[in-house]
């Protein structure tokens, strides 16, 4: 057990349950799959990508100083800092604490110039082999694939993952693939959505600016609920027939 327990007994401690008493165990918080959970999700956030972000600078400060080449140094990168990055990436869908990003670029220049300046932008070092560089992790974009990993799921029927049902019954009567097109602000998406629904929308737009790619009007655009489909300053939210399943490139 983690953190304070406080135990709570029935009024009668020798009444048994299927042959156990009836004891109850109250804990700050518990370790799940390699994550500290706890009540509030913004610590766990917190907790978990601060933790895992201190070991990683440990390790790296302590190796500093020896006497390794610059290709080593980022094998060190690749098989110290990167899988356990990517396990919190992976298992939290939820963006990390502010200047989290700025925090392990820092932490990986230091690394790779031994404390010294640096003599090749990070963001060169970052590009692939066949281009001359050396194929230097980018964190941030592993970040974002592991996001977008869930709204993948959000299109077709079949039921890939358990937690399917329950962020559909959390946008009803909106479809989940339907969300991404709607236009909704993050501050709203919030309000109605909850935090991770709209962690994956976020992530999904800043990959659109990234790449520069536009989808306002989209083929998935739905014809209710929209917010770039008022009439007269509301939302259309009528659906009969065939239009509950058309988008406005198959009405003619």
């Amino acid at each position: 057990m983690y953190g304070l327990c406080v135990w709570l007994w029935y009024p009668d401690e020798t009444k048994l349950v299927f042959g156990i008493k009836k004891v109850f165990f109250l804990v700050s918080q518990f370790r799940y799959l390699g994550i500290n959970i706890f009540a509030s999700l913004q610590k766990t956030i917190t907790k978990n990508y601060n933790g895992t972000l201190n070991k990683i600078k440990a390790d790296l400060d302590r190796w500093q100083k020896l006497p390794i080449s610059l290709p080593g140094r980022i094998s060190i990168i690749k098989m110290n800092a990167l899988p356990r990055i990517n396990f919190c990436s992976q298992m939290l869908p939820l963006s990390p604490p502010p200047r989290y990003w700025n925090d392990i670029r820092a932490m990986i220049i230091r690394f790779l110039w031994k404390g010294r300046r640096a003599k090749i932008k990070l963001d060169n070092l970052q590009r692939k082999k066949e281009l001359g560089a050396l194929s230097v992790p980018n964190f941030k974009l592993y970040f974002h694939t592991f996001a977008l990993c869930p709204v993948v799921n959000w299109f077709g029927d079949k039921q890939l993952n358990a937690w399917i049902n329950i962020e559909r019954s959390l946008v009803a009567p909106v479809q989940l693939q339907d969300v991404l097109f709607t236009n909704l602000s993050i501050k709203k998406c919030k309000q109605k959505y909850g935090q991770i629904i709209t962690s994956a929308i976020e992530n999904l737009r800043k990959i659109e600016r990234m790449l520069k790619w536009k989808s306002k009007w989209h083929t998935n655009t739905p014809l209710f609920h929209n917010d770039l489909l008022k009439s007269g300053g509301k939302l259309s939210s009528h659906r009969s027939g065939k239009e509950q399943e058309q988008t406005p490139w198959e009405i003619s």
